[in-house]
């Protein structure tokens, strides 16, 4: 549970939090009772919002439905969906089916939609898969049953859709002994709260106080809301391409855009085809997860979100184009890459020089690579697109 100055430290520093409680319920026997509950608000109805401090949202709230009223003497209906024309609606929608089955909370679909969140069933959690393939935790519920929300998450979406987030709380404590007893109003900069302490008997233990109020959360500006048009720019990692006669390392930026190619682009700068080399064991990490990665003759994978041509037909090394590294991986994964570069020793493989420059399909030399393949082929549904004509 909340105790009162809880509740309104929470109203106070929101946005400071990493998660916010989007919905939680207590009620603990001769200790208090309460909730905290989110509701989204368009920014033109927060004057309004704040002029007490009741619940503008609350548990339960319709978000479909007809509205009836009377005009010029005659009965009008209209049928309306909160969020589409509304002025403020629910995050977490509870849905009640009267006992006959068990209450339902579902997350706002435009919210779920918005970031992509991959919806884990078993446990009731919300992920965004990131570039890397791994998930980031973007709603769960804890231990105490309370659903928390990522906030930058939450004001990104704000962000993008124009609207507040309207953080509720509602937190009635019962103390064993008397106390000084208040009454009044907290209000300060999106606030609005009341705070009440009786030794009021009536109400069963010898005091209680209640602290009832909520908060406006501004979203992140629309420039950051995280989504075309509005991306982060992508960085590149520079890589080991050379050595100069003083011993030191030659560096060069991966960004496709200033390298150079063979119709004339960028001529005074490396070339895309640039090969640069890395320890085997970069590909460890990938091997041992192969549930999100897929290490090919050639190629690496994570799922359908990525894909990376390399020469992996040697026996102690990685080469990969400095071009390809650029386009292909996400930043994350190219500073990953960077920490095994290492100097170019040698050329590309016989197999990549004659996949790459020849278009000639070749088997490659390395033993594991090549009981791969021939287990890849001879398997139904599997096709290899290594594999010579006759053997697909």
């Amino acid at each position: 549970m909340l105790k009162m100055t809880e509740a309104l430290n929470l109203l106070r520093d929101g946005e400071r939090r990493q998660w916010l409680i989007a919905d939680w319920g207590w009620h603990i026997s001769d200790q208090g009772h309460g909730g905290v509950y989110i509701g989204l608000i368009r920014t033109d109805a927060c004057e309004a919002c704040l002029e007490d401090v009741t619940w503008t949202v609350s548990k339960g709230d319709g978000l479909t439905g007809f509205s009836l009223w009377w005009e010029n003497g005659e009965e009008r209906t209209e049928y309306a969906y909160e969020p589409a024309s509304g002025d403020s609606w629910p995050l977490v929608i509870h849905r009640n089916f009267h006992g006959l089955e068990a209450d339902q909370y579902d997350l706002l679909e435009e919210f779920r939609l918005f970031h992509n969140l991959w919806h884990d069933r078993g446990t009731d959690n919300y992920y965004k898969i990131l570039d890397d393939g791994t998930k980031q935790r973007v709603v769960f519920r804890d231990s105490s049953d309370a659903v928390l929300v990522d906030t930058a998450s939450l004001r990104q979406f704000c962000a993008a859709r124009d609207l507040k987030i309207l953080l509720q709380v509602d937190a009635v404590e019962f103390f064993e002994h008397t106390q000084d007893e208040v009454s009044e109003t907290v209000e300060e900069s999106n606030l609005c709260a009341s705070h009440h302490i009786t030794n009021d008997p009536i109400c069963g233990p010898p005091a209680f106080g209640r602290l009832l109020g909520k908060r406006l959360i501004d979203a992140l500006p629309k420039h950051k809301c995280g989504i075309w048009p509005f991306e982060s720019e992508k960085s590149y990692e520079s890589f080991i391409i050379g050595v100069r006669e003083d011993g030191s390392d030659v560096l060069f930026s991966a960004d496709p855009g200033v390298l150079a190619d063979y119709f004339g682009k960028n001529p005074d700068n490396p070339h895309y085809l640039t090969p640069v080399h890395f320890r085997k064991d970069v590909l460890k990490k990938y091997l041992d997860m192969p549930s999100l990665y897929s290490v090919e003759d050639g190629y690496l994978r994570c799922g359908s979100k990525w894909g990376l041509r390399m020469d992996n037909d040697h026996d102690d090394k990685v080469v990969v184009f400095l071009g390809d590294l650029g386009r292909d991986l996400p930043e994350s994964e190219q500073t990953y890459w960077r920490s095994f570069n290492i100097r170019p020793h040698g050329n590309v493989s016989e197999t990549c020089f004659r996949r790459s420059f020849l278009a000639e399909f070749t088997d490659p030399k390395n033993d594991e690579l090549t009981i791969r393949n021939e287990r890849d082929c001879s398997s139904p549904g599997l096709v290899d697109t290594n594999c010579p004509p006759d053997r697909r």
